[in-house]
């Protein structure tokens, strides 16, 4: 997975998920300060793209951790990110 910026807007995208259902969640997790993580729904797509909701973050260094599932398997993966 990859976080790519479209002018203000954030998309995570999966790549090789495209034309099949695809579904997850997404916590954005912040060490420094529970109180900023963010539990984010993926919903059900068949692109592999979904728009982040990144402008609710307050600033800090995020893990990202990414569940989906894809053609009857379960995924986990996780990116950092710094707001």
């Amino acid at each position: 997975p990859r976080i790519e910026a479209q002018q203000d807007k954030y998309f995570l995208v999966i790549p090789g998920a495209e034309n099949q259902p695809v579904k997850g969640d997404l916590l954005a997790y912040c060490s420094a300060d529970k109180k900023r993580d963010q539990k984010m729904e993926l919903h059900e797509t068949s692109t592999g793209r979904w728009q982040l909701p990144l402008s609710d973050l307050l600033p800090g260094k995020y893990v990202f951790k990414i569940h989906w599932q894809q053609a009857g398997l379960s995924y986990y993966s996780e990116l950092n990110y710094d707001k």
